[in-house]
């Protein structure tokens, strides 16, 4: 049995990274806490033009209806960045 990821997981986590590490900055952060709704618009648009929005919904729905290994690479990738959660905002 192979436990190790396959190749489209693998693009899908350097995709993950690589667009996290070029929006997600510390900056983006501190510009957050100054928004009324606590959260960058345009970042969360973005997020969706990549796929990365809507991973578990269904793709008739506007998803990107991933497996629960992508979820966890996107989630792994997002905790290991300072990112402008609403959760975490205000």
């Amino acid at each position: 049995m192979n436990f190790g990821l396959d190749e489209a997981q693998k693009a899908f986590a350097k995709l993950a990274k690589e667009f996290l590490d070029r929006e997600c900055g510390s900056e983006i952060v501190r510009q957050s806490e100054e928004l009324e709704q606590g959260f960058p618009v345009e970042l969360y648009q973005k997020l969706a033009n990549q796929g990365l929005l809507g991973l578990n919904i269904d793709e008739e729905f506007g998803g990107s209806a991933v497996g629960y290994t992508e979820i966890v690479l996107f989630c792994q990738q997002a905790g290991s960045h300072k990112h402008a959660n609403p959760r975490e905002a205000g």
